[in-house]
């Protein structure tokens, strides 16, 4: 439902809030849970916090969701990286031993 606003100056302020709350990356953090579950588990917690803080706190919302989102790229990239690694290391063996 939108919040209507009358300022002072004479004009009318509409804002709507449809989603709920900012962004938590959830659905970043299964991902990552996923594929890297030491940075997945941070990033899911962080994830449910700015879920919970959304109807109290916008602000520490949005920056939980930001951690949230920081760690699971950060688990992504790791994953693949390590999973590229070993890719190369295991076509890179000497087959003859």
């Amino acid at each position: 439902m939108p919040l209507i606003v009358h300022q002072p100056s004479g004009h009318t302020t509409i804002a709507s809030n449809s989603s709920g709350g900012p962004d938590s990356n959830i659905k970043w953090a299964m991902l990552t849970l996923l594929l890297n579950p030491p940075f997945g588990l941070f990033a899911l917690i962080f994830s449910i916090l700015s879920k919970h803080a959304a109807s109290m706190d916008w602000d520490g919302a949005m920056l939980k969701g930001k951690i949230s989102l920081g760690f699971s790229v950060t688990g992504i990239i790791t994953a693949a990286i390590v999973g590229v690694a070993l890719i190369l290391i295991f076509f890179s063996r000497d087959s003859s031993t």
